[in-house]
């Protein structure tokens, strides 16, 4: 009797907490429809919609496709509905802005990339109904700006790409989010400031993202990337840049999108050293990335990649560097530019980072010659 009691207590426990946890889970329902592109902001006709949450439920508009781009607004024109308590996020995965009724909190990416944390938060007069607003960023090669606007400018904060380029990261899905409160939307706009026919495309990693240049106290305007914008025309020189990417079917994706987007006549798969633990993965990505950028008109120019110390060289870099020369493909030789002439396993004297990895201002300086010496066409 007293075991049949104490099972009867433990299963009343137990469906209690069970209970209590459901009550606490946050559902989302996401609308991956809403969002949409558009060249230089040019108009584009959204239906208005109607968000409400009672904070037991987020209610998301999302852009269900990862995004690195340097150049890239991200705005949503919206109206309170109701005087109660609200909250709403919106940016990027690595990177958002999070409004209340009179508080405005920033958040960027963590050191390590694993997620975000706050960065600083600024008081608002209190948000009225009837109102449209307009939240959102625009991120350049120099920096970003958030900012919320009515018929004035309610808040705006500026992060130069140097002073801050955790904040200034921004990758991922955009999004918009309702955690509590009733909202109409209006429309929810991304946008670039790039030609629509750029002259070349450059994506890549670490090495166009630059972040290790900051870290190691250099300015991200040494990146080979940034010389080549400056001399063809900012607007003429796409770059997407992300930290840690391989070549993958996920990269590969986000150049699909992003090539249908910005139809450049070039474009530079700047990629591979993250694939050192995976060379089929290299292999078969930029073969699909190639066949798709032959298919939509464009011409694709690999780079011959660079040793790590982590790494055998033989079986990575070197395995990578001769499949590219092999391959019948446009290349920039960026090794040849900065590894010894007699032993192509080792940088150049003080051409990569104490990481063993990222190039100094001296390679990336190697790099832009290399790029001038075999695509001297992409500079006309």
């Amino acid at each position: 009797m007293k075991k049949m009691l104490k099972l009867i207590v433990t299963l009343f426990i137990l469906n209690s907490l069970l209970a209590c946890s459901q009550e606490t889970i946050k559902y989302t329902e996401a609308n991956k429809n809403y969002i949409k592109f558009s060249h230089l902001g040019e108009d584009v006709v959204n239906d208005t919609i109607d968000l409400s949450s009672d904070g037991s439920t987020q209610k998301k508009l999302l852009f269900d496709q990862d995004l690195a781009m340097q150049d890239l607004s991200f705005s949503t024109t919206f109206e309170i509905l109701a005087s109660d308590s609200i909250s709403i996020s919106t940016g990027m995965t690595m990177g958002f802005i999070k409004l209340t009724k009179n508080k405005i909190s920033l958040y960027q990416s963590s050191k390590n990339y694993q997620g975000t944390i706050l960065n600083e938060q600024f008081e608002l007069p209190d948000l009225k109904t009837g109102v449209k607003y307009e939240i959102g960023f625009h991120k350049t090669i120099s920096g970003i700006v958030f900012f919320l606007k009515s018929n004035l400018t309610l808040f705006e904060k500026k992060y130069e790409i140097d002073s801050n380029i955790f904040q200034n990261i921004m990758t991922g899905k955009p999004f918009f989010t309702l955690d509590i409160g009733s909202v109409k939307i209006y429309k929810s706009i991304l946008s670039s400031g790039y030609s629509k026919v750029p002259k070349v495309n450059v994506l890549g990693d670490s090495f166009i993202q630059g972040v290790a240049l900051n870290q190691f106290g250099v300015s991200l305007s040494k990146r080979w990337c940034v010389k080549l914008a400056n001399n063809i025309g900012i607007q003429n020189c796409f770059i997407d840049g992300q930290g840690g990417i391989k070549a993958s079917k996920e990269w590969v994706d986000r150049l699909k999108l992003e090539c249908s987007w910005f139809k450049s006549k070039y474009v530079i798969l700047s990629i591979g050293t993250n694939n050192y633990d995976n060379i089929s993965q290299y292999m078969s990505s930029i073969k699909q990335a190639i066949g798709f950028l032959k298919s939509n008109g464009q011409i694709p120019i690999l780079v011959t990649v660079t040793p790590r110390s982590t790494f055998n060289y033989s079986s990575t870099a070197k395995n990578i560097n001769d499949w590219i020369k092999r391959s019948g493909e446009r290349y920039v030789d960026f090794h040849k530019a900065v590894t010894e002439e007699n032993d192509a396993s080792k940088w150049k004297e003080g051409y990569v980072f104490s990481d063993g990895i990222h190039p100094t201002v001296m390679a990336y300086d190697a790099m832009y010659e290399q790029l001038k010496k075999d695509c001297p066409y992409i500079f006309y």
